[in-house]
């Protein structure tokens, strides 16, 4: 799915939300394999924090993933 969403010309917002929904996998997975706990005001931080980048990052990822695409 994320290599048919890469290849539209614009960036849907299922495709923003899957990566935002990676990301914050990714930063919680993080907090706890290093062995921290996060806060519920940690994880409001980062809650908000996805929500004010993740148009960019799902941005990224698109052209990341078109970049491959090209490549290959």
């Amino acid at each position: 799915m994320l290599l048919r969403e890469a290849r539209r010309l614009s960036v849907d917002p299922t495709f923003t939300e899957i990566v935002a929904i990676r990301q914050l996998l990714n930063s919680t997975l993080r907090s706890v394999a290093c062995g921290a706990v996060m806060t519920p005001e940690a994880f409001q931080a980062e809650l908000q924090g996805i929500r004010s980048s993740k148009h960019k990052a799902a941005a990224e990822v698109m052209q990341q993933y078109a970049a491959t695409e090209a490549g290959q």
